[in-house]
């Protein structure tokens, strides 16, 4: 048996007895990016509305996605971040209409871009733009959106939970799943540190090429 990450992997020889000498943990790969000319980025901003300071999440809006934790924490910060966006693509999911009512409830819906989905190209686009990639998932056998945010240098954050600790390693920083006060915090600190992020985008790019 195949699967795309160790903590994966020992789930399944746990919950269903599979001797441990019969899975094997094949990670996902990404295809190294290839950057994206200066004009698209600028249609990139223009076109989805974004401030000079952008958070990303690419995700169905999935329960276990946890984007609540993300719009509540991200409400912390946009008040007196003005050209903060945080934007949200990825198809609608069971927990859509939640995610929606919690931008509508957060006080900074205006700051927020919801965008359905988009094209691949409009995707790495957002990555090459994105101050930070935040990916607060409660659950990911693998979490393929920490392994590209990391391959394109986008600064990542995300959830200390599952099999993503096993795949950001030091590429990225882990905070709390579900903590939105330390998911604002993190994120307030990152934004502010350009040296931080150049250190992540680093690191990131080695972790990924591994």
């Amino acid at each position: 048996m195949l699967t795309p990450s160790e903590p994966t992997s020992r789930s399944v020889v746990d919950a269903l007895g599979i001797p441990a000498e019969r899975v094997r943990t094949v990670p996902h790969g990404v295809e190294a990016p290839t950057p994206v000319p200066a004009g698209r980025l600028l249609e990139v901003r223009q076109r989805y509305r974004l401030g000079t300071e952008l958070v990303l999440y690419p995700a169905i809006t999935y329960p276990h996605k946890d984007h609540l934790t993300l719009v509540r924490a991200f409400a912390r910060l946009a008040q007196d971040r003005p050209e903060l966006t945080l934007v949200l693509t990825g198809g609608a999911g069971p927990a859509e209409a939640e995610v929606a009512a919690a931008v509508r409830a957060s006080g900074a819906g205006d700051q927020v871009r919801r965008t359905g989905r988009i094209p691949w190209s409009d995707l790495d686009a957002l990555y090459e733009l994105a101050s930070v990639v935040a990916v607060p998932s409660r659950f990911e056998g693998f979490g393929a959106p920490a392994l590209e945010a990391m391959a394109t240098g986008a600064p990542l954050v995300a959830a200390d939970a599952t099999a993503l600790p096993w795949v950001v390693g030091d590429g990225g920083l882990l905070v709390p799943a579900g903590d939105e006060v330390a998911w604002a915090e993190t994120l307030a600190r990152l934004l502010d540190d350009p040296d931080e992020r150049r250190r992540l985008r680093d690191a990131g790019r080695a972790r990924a090429a591994t």
